[in-house]
């Protein structure tokens, strides 16, 4: 579990390095043991709740081409949707054509129209960095002109 601190005077460069050297840190301790951190914590336990965290982003790296070996063939296999096991996860994977990203969220807790307007904002903030890495976290603009005059 990683936690990180973002302020809207941040640029998403300088955040993006934040995290970076967050995961780096954490790497070196990713042998400890999930329950014993959870005790050490002293965190109140909810058998409904993940004790430290409710969400969840994993980038997939590996190749997913098919794979021959002598008298041996490995090929991807699609998995199909399980129950979610967190809130909300991002998943990311490469692929040939790009970054492929999925999102799986908790019915009892998002509607449907909820995640997709997420989806959206996820997409007009992955345009605003695209655009300027080093534009200030509190400058981006993730709801449309429409969400805005809806919401006043």
């Amino acid at each position: 579990a990683l936690r990180n601190y973002p302020t809207a005077e941040q640029s998403f460069r300088s955040f993006v390095e934040d995290v970076k050297t967050r995961a780096l840190q954490a790497y070196e301790h990713q042998d400890y043991p999930f329950e014993e951190l959870v005790e050490k914590l002293n965190v109140k336990r909810d058998m409904s709740r993940n004790p430290l965290f409710d969400t969840m982003f994993t980038l997939q790296t590996t190749e997913e081409g098919e794979l021959q070996l002598t008298n041996l063939s490995f090929r991807p296999y699609g998995l199909e949707q399980t129950p979610a096991k967190f809130d909300l996860t991002l998943e990311a994977s490469e692929e040939e054509a790009g970054i492929q990203f999925g999102l799986q969220y908790a019915t009892a807790l998002y509607q449907r129209e909820t995640v997709e307007r997420m989806t959206r904002h996820f997409i007009r903030l992955a345009e605003a960095v695209a655009a300027n890495p080093d534009v200030k976290l509190g400058e981006i603009e993730l709801i449309t002109a429409e969400e805005s005059e809806q919401i006043l």
